[in-house]
Parts: structure tokens; sequence; C-alpha cells
């Protein structure tokens, strides 16, 4: 038996970690080229990933299926609107107020961040997610999917590291 049978929702958070993790060190790394490395921000993304992002998703996938089981063109349909509109946009505004809040500037900027930043985040969303979601939904056991997202979502958190630490 595999670790992710045995402790699905602990390997699907400490597989997130990492790989959110990683996509932060390769956003400041290549992308942005501080003088110095802020682990302070890596941390805070190892956490949204191991505390926030997994623990959501895993919840989703299973509801998702209890929803709309199968993989039928309607269940796959479904199981993509709901993930690509509720479930995408309630994780890109939670995700942009509590880093914002978290790095001590406030709900107010918080609020001003999702105002600035939100269409383009989850246009890009869509670009990436809507195949991804596809794939993952119709090929992926229901216990591998969270991890499936999170390999993809590797360059998801680059970006997402980078359009949520980028300031004006």
């Amino acid at each position: 038996m595999t670790r992710c049978s045995k402790r699905p929702l602990l390997t699907q958070c400490m597989t997130a970690g990492t790989l959110s993790a990683l996509g932060d060190i390769v956003a400041q790394q290549v992308f942005e080229k501080p003088e110095m490395h802020n682990f302070a921000r890596t941390l805070k993304m190892t956490c949204f990933g191991f505390f926030y992002y997994a623990p959501l998703i895993s919840r989703w996938m299973v509801l998702a299926e209890k929803l709309f089981p199968g993989r039928s063109p309607a269940s796959l349909t479904k199981k993509i609107i709901m993930d690509q509109t509720i479930i995408s946009s309630g994780l890109t505004v939670g995700f942009l107020l509590i880093n914002e809040v978290v790095d001590g500037r406030g709900v107010n900027s918080g609020l001003r961040k999702i105002n600035q930043d939100f269409g383009d985040m989850i246009v890009a969303n869509w670009q990436l997610w809507t195949p991804t979601q596809l794939i993952n939904f119709y090929f992926m056991p229901l216990h591998y999917r969270v991890i499936f997202s999170k390999v993809v979502g590797f360059f998801w958190n680059i970006y997402l590291s980078w359009k949520a630490h980028y300031h004006l």
C-alpha cells in the first residue's frame, strides 16, 4: 500500500507544500532575481500549499465526485464548470486576501490586490486549469488528483507567487 493510499491528505499536503515552495524559489531566483532570497516568503508559500490549497482541493475533489460521479461528458462538464467558476475564483480571492494580510498590509490592501489582479489571474487560470482539470477528472484516480494538480501547479505557483508579490 502506498503512502498516498494510506494517508492521502497528508501526502497531498506534503506534495502541495513542497511544490509551492519550489514554485516560489523559481519565481524569486529566475524571474525576480532579488539580492537576497526571501525565505519568509518561501515559507509562507509552502504553508499556502500545505494548509490552504491541498486540504481545500482534496475536499473539493471528493465532493465533485459525489455530486457529479463518473467520467461521462455531462459529469465532466459539470465538474469543470464548478471547478473553474466557484472553486478557482474562491481560491484565488482567498489567496490574494490572505497573502496581503499575512504580509501585514491588511484587508484593504488585499481588496485592492484582488481588484487589481483577479481579472488577469482568473483568465490565466482558465487557460491552464480547464484542460488540466479535464485530464485530471477523466484519467486520474481520486486519490492522485490533488498531486497531479500540484505537479501542474508547480508552473502555476511560479506565476502565482510572482503575481501575488508584485507591487506597483
